[in-house]
């Protein structure tokens, strides 16, 4: 049996791009963080339904996701498809989900990364 898996693109919201360039955001967080993150996209991008220990979050943050990277580091996104299908696009809307941005169906929004207990 001949299974192709659908790979995902990333992308990554402005913010954080900015946020990410700065080698100070990276030194003022845990030392394998940034590490972690570039291994975690790599697994976002083939299935970022099971990757890191993906969840959904709820209440207040419905639609967006959460991926475990480093202790309490979490990295925060969403997956276009999912956002679309089950209609969260007034829920934490981005660029994307106000169709300002030309997206593609098998996209991941890489939003934050977020110390959990903060």
């Amino acid at each position: 049996m001949n299974s192709t898996r659908q790979s995902y693109a990333i992308r990554i919201i402005d913010s954080l791009q900015a946020d990410i360039d700065n080698p100070r955001f990276w030194r003022r967080r845990h030392p394998r963080l940034q590490r972690r993150f570039r291994l975690v996209l790599d697994m976002l991008s083939t299935d970022p339904y099971a990757a890191a220990r993906s969840e959904r979050l709820r209440h207040d943050f419905s639609g967006l996701r959460s991926a475990v990277l480093v202790n309490q580091w979490r990295l925060i996104f969403n997956v276009y498809e999912e956002c679309r299908r089950d209609g969260f696009q007034d829920n934490n809307p981005i660029d994307c989900c106000r169709n300002e941005v030309d997206t593609l169906v098998n996209t991941v929004n890489v939003i934050e990364i977020s110390d959990h207990y903060a």
